[in-house]
């Protein structure tokens, strides 16, 4: 199993500066408090491999950041937090719903990204917990102003179609646990999804190893081929024709997959 992220209350241990002090005076300007610090522990993973040997290099960077700095709206509604992805900056707002249901909204700017191998997206980490229970939408900003009119206007939507309202939004303790259930709950969306790819591309390739033996083996009977030097030069032309038809399919399913939020785990009730 792999190591699981933890958050901590920080607001007594951590002594270095908060991340992006501008955009914590500008939440407090549009009617936030700060609670304190919280710190998060991304720990090493064999999932670090997504990344080049440069880009790990700023990711153990990035582990070893300051504490983020959360608030809470003065009137309730949500709790915020301040913290960089990378060196981007982030602020993510966070509503929960009585009947349970948590609505998320992330804002993190696209320039200074931790930036993964070609081909895979590097703000997927976000979205991975959109899952029953839990709604979050991603904005390709940071900017306070946007990411809180995103946030009332995800709520409007995400109420509007539900028998339930905010709860009160208060205490750093309040706002730790919900990091928490939150981090925990993203992780196990997370490994539901790499056991579902798993499973799916053992599938594909087991589908595409028989099609591939299946069209050298007619070839070499179309063409009588009698020696197993051609015959395997033949399974292997076949073999490397069908790639990146194969590569097409596999990038297909892995959209189709990450798309998908009806079987991921369900947000737990806090």
């Amino acid at each position: 199993m792999r190591p699981a992220t933890t958050i901590v209350d920080a607001t007594e241990t951590e002594f270095r500066d908060p991340l992006l002090p501008s955009l914590i005076s500008e939440l407090e300007a549009q009617g936030f408090k700060v609670l304190g610090r919280v710190a998060t522990n991304v720990p090493v993973s064999r999932n670090d491999y997504v990344y080049d040997q440069p880009e790990r290099q700023r990711l153990a960077v990035w582990r070893a950041r300051p504490a983020s700095t959360v608030l809470a709206a003065t009137d309730g509604t949500s709790f915020a937090n301040v913290d960089t992805f990378g060196d981007a900056p982030l602020v993510r707002l966070r509503t929960e719903l009585s009947d349970g249901l948590l609505i998320e909204t992330v804002g993190v700017a696209l320039a200074g990204v931790l930036r993964p191998r070609r081909g895979i997206d590097p703000l997927a980490g976000f979205t991975v917990g959109n899952a029953p229970g839990r709604s979050v939408r991603l904005n390709a900003t940071a900017d306070p102003q946007e990411v809180l009119a995103s946030h009332a206007l995800h709520l409007d939507e995400v109420v509007a179609r539900r028998d339930a309202s905010p709860i009160h939004h208060v205490d750093r303790a309040q706002a730790v646990r919900q990091s928490q259930l939150a981090a925990a709950h993203t992780e196990a969306c997370s490994l539901w999804l790499d056991r579902k790819l798993r499973r799916r591309l053992t599938s594909l390739f087991i589908v595409g190893f028989v099609f591939a033996f299946s069209i050298s083996t007619a070839f070499a009977s179309l063409w009588r081929v009698q020696s197993p030097i051609i015959g395997a030069a033949l399974a292997v032309s076949v073999v490397l024709a069908l790639i990146p038809v194969m590569m097409s399919v596999v990038q297909a399913q892995r959209r189709r997959v990450l798309a998908s939020t009806s079987g991921r785990p369900a947000f737990p009730r806090g």
